[in-house]
């Protein structure tokens, strides 16, 4: 059974998400508190984590960065904030998807699945390899960790799913829509705005030049290719 930790302070909104969690069958805990949030992934790490970025203790997104040393588990933000600015913050501070208050339970549930799915497929699919190599970047799939010149790369899990996707289909484009569907499991449910975050982002990490990019290059209309160098 999926464990799912919930880190909200409002009594009705803990309510509604552990009924709908029960009525699919999903084991939860909650957590009202930033403190109590960080007690719970070290004791006993979830599967899944549904964060409120309004906490009593301390902001969502700053507990997001730290709950992000802790585990790679996926992150979704559930919050009544839908400033693009608080979007783009929180996506770089480690969450791999954010959802607006109110929401409609099912489109949550849809999205837990597909987050849980997406993660359990990538474990399964990395479990018989080892790694991908370009220039002097290795992408160690079992361990889920990026090294250059044997320097590890700190990546979100959704950073580190994004990357190995690409390398794994070199020179070809994908566009935003089926990136979100290959990594996120879904493209419905989600914002354009998610993809160009998370490869802004990740440009920052692995690019030399992440204005000029020249891995993760953006076919102008269409979508994003991987430009493929040594191997």
């Amino acid at each position: 059974m999926d464990e799912i930790l919930i880190v909200e302070d409002d009594m009705d909104i803990q309510k509604i998400i552990s009924m709908n969690l029960s009525l699919e069958g999903f084991g939860y805990t909650i957590a009202g508190t930033g403190m109590e949030a960080i007690k719970q992934v070290r004791e006993n790490e979830p599967d899944l984590i549904l964060l409120d970025i309004e906490l009593p203790d301390m902001n969502g997104i700053d507990l997001c960065q730290q709950l992000r040393e802790m585990t790679a588990v996926p992150i979704l933000y559930v919050t009544c904030n839908n400033e693009d600015r608080e979007k783009i913050l929180a996506f770089a501070m480690g969450g791999d998807d954010y959802i607006e208050k109110p929401f409609n339970s099912r489109v949550l549930i849809a999205r837990i699945k597909a987050h849980l799915r997406r993660n359990s497929i990538n474990h399964n699919q990395n479990a018989s390899k080892k790694r991908i190599s370009f220039d002097d970047i290795v992408i160690d799939l079992s361990a889920r960790e990026v090294t250059r010149n044997g320097k590890v790369i700190e990546l979100t899990a959704k950073e580190f799913e994004l990357l190995t996707f690409f390398a794994q289909n070199p020179n070809q484009v994908f566009s935003a829509e089926q990136l979100l569907d290959q990594i996120w499991g879904y493209d419905s449910f989600s914002e354009k705005s998610t993809i160009i975050v998370h490869i802004s982002n990740l440009r920052k990490k692995i690019e030399d030049y992440p204005v000029n990019p020249s891995y993760i290059v953006t076919m102008r209309g269409v979508g994003y290719k991987f430009v493929q160098t040594s191997i």
